[in-house]
């Protein structure tokens, strides 16, 4: 990540599809064909979001070849960028290793600060370069950084460099990642989607555990799992005594908080592949995949432990 080059220092012969102003003509005709298919599938297609950001990777190599290529996820929240999608041969583990860095930090971070897509010839020479941490310090490289955006939303960055002195990238292929850019911000947008009201479906809203319907759904198919390969499968059901009485006592807000802490418990306690459900209203179940009629008890029994040394606000 390197310097600045002056836009109307670049090739500036019109990019196909682009009008002689610069403009996008027609955003459907600057694509070709085949990207144009592979992009217009992202978007009706029921992907999860780590399979889109491949498929955004993969088509944009045949739009803009590149030596590199880095997907940042924006985390508006505490305002920083993270890499999530790393292709570099010589340098992946760095760069992934990398972790979040605020915006305007980097000519990355300056993108998402701004939103204007930067494209900086040159990168070794430019001041606003970020250098990652065993990566080459002073490498010519070139850089094309876009946010990706959809409804109004910074969705990520997408970065492409070109690796040597004088490997740059001209402005029409500047154009075309734009362009590119603002359909795969699309596609990632809708996954993301789809993923949230997916897990909305299978999730209870106060605890933000599985709930009764997928708990009936997970439980039939463990069964099932479980007859095929003869291993066996716990389950450990249980329930909050006299849960109706904090409620007319302290009120439905501390009855609440109850669920939530019971909740929580249950998941610092249970092991990661165990699948802890709310399957009523102060009623739980764990399903435990190859665990026996032990690891159930025992699991109920550190989880009743566990709950013990808590002090709940109100009831105590």
């Amino acid at each position: 990540m390197k310097a600045y080059r002056p836009i109307d220092d670049v090739d500036d012969r019109p990019a196909p599809g682009l009008a002689d102003d610069g403009q996008p003509s027609d955003l459907v005709h600057s694509l070709p064909d085949g990207i144009l298919s592979d992009i217009t599938h992202l978007l009706v297609s029921e992907g999860s979001p780590e399979k889109v950001l491949e498929a955004v990777a993969s088509a944009l190599s045949e739009l803009v070849p590149h030596d590199s290529l880095i997907l940042y996820r924006a985390e508006p929240p505490v305002r920083m960028i993270r890499p999530v999608l790393v292709r570099d041969p010589a340098y992946h583990d760095q760069i992934s290793s990398m972790g979040p860095h605020p915006y305007g930090v980097g000519i990355t971070g300056i993108a998402a600060e701004t939103r204007v897509p930067q494209l900086v010839n040159d990168v070794d020479k430019d001041p606003r370069a970020l250098h990652i941490a065993g990566t080459p310090e002073a490498e010519p490289e070139s850089l094309i950084a876009v946010p990706l955006l959809a409804r109004e939303e910074l969705k990520g960055i997408l970065s492409l460099y070109r690796i040597g002195p004088d490997n740059h990238f001209s402005l029409q292929e500047f154009k075309l990642a734009i362009v590119f850019s603002e359909l795969a911000a699309l596609a990632i947008d809708n996954a993301e989607i789809r993923t949230r009201l997916e897990t909305e479906v299978v999730t209870d809203h106060l605890t933000a555990l599985f709930n009764h319907r997928f708990f009936h759904e997970r439980l039939a198919e463990e069964m099932r799992r479980s007859s095929r390969s003869r291993f066996p499968v716990g389950l450990l059901i249980y329930d909050i005594d006299d849960f109706k009485r904090v409620n007319d006592t302290y009120g439905h807000l501390v009855g609440d908080q109850v669920l939530q802490g019971v909740a929580s418990i249950s998941r610092e306690t249970c092991r990661q592949e165990d699948v802890i459900c709310r399957i009523g209203g102060e009623e739980f179940a764990v399903i435990l995949p190859g665990g026996n009629l032990e690891d159930s008890t025992a699991l109920g029994e550190r989880i009743r432990e566990g709950i013990a040394t808590v002090s709940f606000p109100a009831v105590g």
